[in-house]
């Protein structure tokens, strides 16, 4: 998409963001997440995602 010059939308990070979870590539999603959040997209309601990720880890004290 860079390569593009097409920026992605809140729900193409979010859909990123699901596959990585379920696909339990939990620090991936940290990555993309903290590119969110230093960009010009807020991640909204993206933290359910992270939190759903880090539970199924058994991560609980990162979802605080």
């Amino acid at each position: 998409m860079k390569e593009n010059r097409t920026r992605p939308s809140l729900f193409t990070h979010n859909f990123l963001l699901n596959g990585l979870v379920n696909s339990m590539l939990i620090e991936s999603a940290e990555h993309v997440l903290e590119l969110m959040e230093n960009g010009e997209i807020g991640p909204g309601v993206t933290y359910n995602t992270m939190i759903k990720g880090y539970c199924q880890e058994g991560k609980t004290q990162k979802t605080f």
